[in-house]
């Protein structure tokens, strides 16, 4: 499997299907591909990381990064298709990784310009309504602890993203 990001890698299927779609001279500026996501080794089959189709393959004159600190996208100008082949990611090797990054990512996300955010009783709410999202709305809970760990993670990161956005814009 090759590299995309440091945390992604190509199938041997995904490598054939992007060498087709490359070699058309007239085809799609941009290609946006499944990403199989795992945690710490066990796959995810439900909850807020199922729904993933990110681009990940685009022309250099059709494409850029998008300014933002936090999962950056890709901006096309054209059309996007989409290849069927898979995209394996594995973003944490445990959870003290997992906490890292959603603290990293918050203060980040605190920092965007005109974000005011919400008081921590409301950045609560914010949060456990993110974790009735993953866990239970979108099946999350059918991953075992898998699921209960992404749920949670994705409630905190948004309590505390909305809190630091919060704390930020209240100062002088």
């Amino acid at each position: 499997a090759l590299p995309i990001y440091c945390d992604e890698r190509v199938t041997v299927e995904l490598r054939r299907q992007i060498l087709r779609a490359i070699a058309e001279p007239d085809g799609h500026a941009a290609f946006s591909v499944t990403r199989h996501n795992t945690l710490m080794g066990r796959p995810v089959r439900f909850g807020d990381w199922v729904r993933d189709r990110p681009v990940r393959v685009f022309r250099r004159d059709a494409g850029r990064f998008s300014p933002d600190a936090v999962h950056e996208r890709v901006i096309v100008q054209g059309t996007t298709g989409s290849l069927r082949g898979m995209l394996e990611h594995h973003p944490f090797r445990d959870m003290h990784a997992m906490v890292e990054t959603m603290n990293r990512y918050s203060d980040l996300s605190a920092q965007l310009p005109g974000k005011r955010g919400s008081p921590p009783a409301i950045a609560l709410l914010r949060g456990v309504g993110a974790f009735i999202r993953g866990y239970l709305l979108r099946g999350g809970f059918l991953d075992g602890w898998a699921g209960l760990l992404i749920a949670v993670s994705t409630a905190e990161g948004t309590f505390w993203r909305h809190a630091k956005r919060w704390q930020r814009a209240r100062r002088p």
